[in-house]
């Protein structure tokens, strides 16, 4: 997975602006069932390179329908900000992220006052190996970080009528304690930290409330048996 960077990730307006590095419909070797296949991939069959690591995915590169087939042709969309593969022999359609489609993303974030940028998933993100291909790096994620650093503050909206609060509390707030076995790694089970860093003493019985983003799993919920 790439290094993670410092993202402007913050919630705001119950909206984030999504990418997704995930090539849907793919064709030719390398297929992941579920029917996506990470950027790096896509920007191969760009550029007709048959990767090298196609007998890690148990395919020989020998075998004809293992063999990297037509010709992956780049096509953009000025109205959408979208950029996609077109296989014409193959009849194969990939859509996938490029720098154009990404700094596209960054400057409509920036103009609209988004709190940041959600990714799926990281590991999707490419940079260009020593040997011309492709492979697992994080020169979009960079390029989003670039692209946002130094954006001014996400504007303070909600969607409604439902006001602001009038006063503010100086808190930090930190997920600890993520789970390392296997078998608990879906659905993450972190804990929430909320540390007070007023010199206002927060009463016994103070309610705590959120304003959960829309892109939250519906897994999210409160489990607070542990609590001290």
């Amino acid at each position: 997975m790439p290094a993670r960077h410092p993202v402007r990730g913050r919630p705001a307006q119950r909206c984030r602006r999504h990418r997704q590095r995930l090539a849907r419909h793919p064709a030719g070797a390398g297929r992941s069932p579920a029917g996506v296949n990470p950027a790096w991939h896509a920007r191969n069959l760009q550029d007709g390179i048959t990767p090298g690591y196609l007998t890690s995915y148990g395919l020989d590169p020998a075998r004809p329908e293992n063999r990297l087939t037509g010709t992956y042709q780049r096509h953009y969309s000025g109205e959408l900000e979208a950029a996609w593969l077109w296989n014409p022999e193959k009849k194969v359609f990939l859509t996938t992220e490029d720098e154009r489609s990404v700094n596209a993303k960054v400057q409509y974030v920036k103009d609209r006052g988004i709190g940041g940028v959600m990714m799926w998933e990281l590991s999707g993100d490419y940079t260009r190996g020593a040997d011309g291909q492709y492979v697992m790096g994080y020169d979009t994620t960079t390029r989003i970080a670039d692209g946002l650093r130094g954006a001014g503050a996400y504007r303070g909206e909600r969607a409604g009528a439902t006001p602001l609060p009038g006063q503010v509390l100086d808190v930090s707030a930190e997920f600890t304690g993520y789970p390392t076995a296997e078998a608990d790694l879906w659905p993450q089970q972190p804990k929430l930290r909320i540390t007070n860093n007023s010199t206002r003493p927060l009463p016994s019985g103070t309610e705590l409330s959120f304003d959960i983003p829309t892109s939250a799993p519906p897994l999210l919920k409160d489990d607070r048996s542990g609590r001290t």
